[in-house]
């Protein structure tokens, strides 16, 4: 018999609302992290405009400047971009937006990796468990590594 989620929903009508409840707060929480991690990051490294880590897109913008250093001076304005068409090509449903959106994920995950290797000696791990939960741990690695000295050193 398989599984009917309609008359689950009519049996505990509270059910849906609870679950949504719960994975808002989650959401929040992982976007709390994130932002007071990358921002906590770019303002040991002196960048300014920290702040842009609260802003969807922007903080996009911002982790290209904490990893310039392996993708080079224009890499903030590279993934802020980056970004942009990913949220565009997500409206649609063809292959093209399909096959954009997987590019997008891994080379976001690259350039996250760069982030991890730069602040932890650990970065091929936190790497490999982000990609395994489709980025949903990142914001807890980035907010746990925000206090980190850097491994990796600059110019």
């Amino acid at each position: 018999m398989p599984f009917d989620f309609l008359k689950l929903l009519d049996k505990y009508p509270s059910l849906f609302f609870q679950i949504a409840i719960y994975i808002l707060l989650l959401c929040l929480v992982l976007i709390i992290l994130h932002s007071i991690g990358l921002q906590t990051i770019g303002k040991r490294e002196g960048i300014k405009r920290s702040w842009f880590a609260w802003i969807p897109f922007l903080e996009g913008f911002l982790l290209g400047k904490v990893v310039s250093f392996k993708f080079g001076v224009n890499s903030a304005w590279f993934i802020f971009v980056v970004l942009i068409l990913k949220d565009a090509a997500s409206r649609y449903d063809n292959l093209f937006a399909n096959v954009f959106g997987y590019a997008i994920f891994a080379f976001m995950n690259v350039v996250y990796y760069w982030l991890f290797r730069k602040y932890s000696n650990k970065a091929i791990l936190m790497t490999i468990f982000s990609v395994l939960t489709l980025n949903l741990i990142t914001p807890i690695f980035i907010f746990a590594i925000r206090l980190n000295e850097q491994q990796i050193k600059t110019d």
